[in-house]
């Protein structure tokens, strides 16, 4: 069994560990209350399900490069670092750097249509969130 066989099994059981857990919790809620959570643990069951027989019938033994784990750990770097200057700097600020960073990183290109978007989301949510809820971000 080859080290990526192992480790999809092993993610596949801590994850149906953690839905059992959620499973149960959603015991003491109402009826009605539970509807949706069951739905959503039974939905990552079966894609869970998914993933073990995926690694089951995969053969031999896959090595990653530094050059595919590149994307996905800037990725994570940048939320990471989303996160500590969400504290710092406020909602709509990190927002738009955390944003502008992420479409630079994936070439969207013109420059123009990253501030467009930028623009346009941070109007929306401050519309919708901050005039019309009265949410504090």
């Amino acid at each position: 069994m080859s080290p990526l066989t192992k480790q999809d099994l092993t993610v596949g059981v801590v994850i149906y560990t953690v839905l059992i857990w959620f499973f149960v919790q959603t015991q003491s809620m109402l009826s009605d209350s539970s509807l949706f959570p069951r739905l959503i643990i039974g939905i990552f069951a079966i894609l869970n399900t998914f993933m073990i027989i995926r690694a089951f019938k995969e053969k031999g033994s896959a090595k990653l490069s530094i050059q595919e784990l590149k994307m996905p750990l800037l990725i994570f770097l940048g939320i990471v670092v989303y996160v500590i200057m969400f504290r710092f700097i406020g909602y709509f600020i990190s927002t738009a750097i955390m944003m502008l960073g992420m479409m630079i990183l994936f070439k969207v290109k013109p420059f123009y249509k990253i501030v467009a978007v930028i623009l346009g989301y941070c109007m929306f949510v401050y519309v919708l969130f901050v005039m019309q809820l009265n949410v504090i971000l």
